[in-house]
């Protein structure tokens, strides 16, 4: 039932439910048919299909429903594939938005569209918008119960984009020594731990080598 209540604005299916059934099963084999054409590399096929599932979905759901997010970012990762990274830029940022208003910056679908956001950013070389976006990613995770690897995968992009592509030692230090103090506090890691010593390491060479 929970299908057919989710079709009630769809006007033309309201008095025909021989004709619900038909278009729910349309519908979801097309959900199926872009990820069939995703796995065997057709992603022109597939962004064509996305395209008409979104609008199908706008009409029915409404923008803010989460099967038309999930739709929007799968259109946002196939216009990367199809080499139109500006586009899904825009559609990513919208994408951001939306989940922060409906879900919240600490929902995991918020974090996840914008680590998205983020990588998107530093492969078109907006480099400091990039550290931003991860850096309210991080401020979000911290908080977090059973986000280890999320914070630490956060915090060694940070001191990456700082290190290698702003020049920002002094930043990249900052951000590792947060790494290094989340890792010796955390249960499943501590001081001995093969990544904190190791992160511990890269601190105390990065430290020497600003110092020069």
């Amino acid at each position: 039932m929970e299908d057919f209540e989710k079709f009630e604005k769809m006007d033309f299916l309201k008095d025909d439910p021989h004709l619900q059934v038909r278009h729910i099963s349309q519908y979801q084999a097309e959900k199926t048919e872009v990820l069939k054409l995703v796995f065997h590399d057709r992603y022109e096929e597939a962004f064509k299909l996305c395209c008409k599932l979104y609008e199908k979905e706008l009409e029915m759901f409404g923008a803010e429903h989460p099967e038309l997010l999930d739709t929007k970012s799968n259109l946002a990762s196939l216009l990367i594939k199809v080499g139109r990274q500006k586009d899904s830029l825009k559609l990513q940022t919208e994408l951001v938005k939306t989940h922060l208003k409906v879900n919240g910056p600490k929902h995991t679908k918020t974090l996840q569209c914008q680590t998205s956001l983020a990588k998107l950013l530093r492969d078109l070389g907006q480099f400091q918008e990039a550290a931003q976006v991860l850096s309210d990613v991080y401020e979000a995770e911290k908080d977090l119960k059973f986000k280890d690897k999320e914070k630490i995968d956060t915090l060694n992009t940070l001191v990456d984009i700082y290190e290698k592509d702003l020049k920002d030692v002094k930043k990249a230090i900052h951000y590792l020594e947060v790494k290094y103090e989340f890792l010796v506090n955390a249960k499943k890691y501590g001081r001995e731990h093969d990544e904190s010593v190791n992160t511990n390491i890269k601190l105390k060479v990065m430290k020497m080598d600003f110092k020069k």
